[in-house]
């Protein structure tokens, strides 16, 4: 997959006048190869990430998804998961699993590559950032969610937009679409606790209405 320099001193014919002057060495060789390979690995991801794009944007959705996961997986291994392009990948990723409503599936890859971003680019990297917001998606829109699952999109919604605002600005497009979020969540988090209401409600309704027979008889 990566472009990578082959040169065997041993098999190359340097002319006599020439002995001494240049001899490539196996360290300088190597470092060729990380070099090339580093640079194709740029453009690959670059290329891949925006057929991606290409394919979201033309509604190609499982397309756009397999290939994420291929991106993220070749990233995974050769780059290691600490690395910032392993986890640009990954939050690609579950982006496409969020668009997709497969909910389980991101917030299961989030919650394994948030603490490693966190820790090795910081809070206020864009990267983290992307996956937090992400993450925070994923939680209130799954119709599974439970209330702590909608709390935590809260909370998770409330830190991104603080960051959002200092870093980007009130103004800022990505600032107005968490605060929408925000919106979105809290409208989830209401709906859920006045079903859970209504659940209280009826069963002490059936309750009341069990123990009226049992005293009517």
């Amino acid at each position: 997959m990566f472009l990578a320099i082959e040169l065997q001193t041993s098999r190359v014919d340097v002319p006599s006048h020439l002995q001494g002057l240049f001899i490539p060495s196996k360290l300088m060789i190597r470092y060729c190869k990380i070099a090339l390979r580093d640079e194709y690995a740029v453009f690959w991801f670059v290329m891949k990430s925006n057929l991606a794009a290409s394919y979201q944007s033309l509604g190609r959705r499982e397309e756009a998804l397999q290939i994420e996961r291929d991106v993220y997986s070749v990233h995974l291994k050769l780059d290691g998961e600490e690395h910032a392009r392993t986890l640009l990948a990954a939050t690609n990723y579950a982006d496409s699993l969020k668009i997709l409503g497969r909910f389980e599936e991101a917030k299961e890859l989030l919650r394994k590559t948030i603490p490693i971003a966190r820790r090795v680019l910081g809070e206020s990297n864009t990267i983290t950032f992307d996956m937090r917001w992400t993450c925070a998606v994923a939680l209130y829109r799954d119709p599974g969610a439970t209330l702590d699952d909608l709390r935590e999109a809260m909370t998770t919604l409330d830190d991104t937009e603080r960051i959002a605002r200092r870093v980007l600005g009130g103004a800022h497009p990505t600032t107005a679409w968490i605060e929408n979020n925000m919106r979105e969540a809290r409208a989830a988090l209401r709906a859920h606790a006045a079903t859970l209401i209504g659940r209280i409600f009826l069963a002490i309704s059936r309750r009341r209405e069990k123990l009226a027979t049992v005293d009517g008889e």
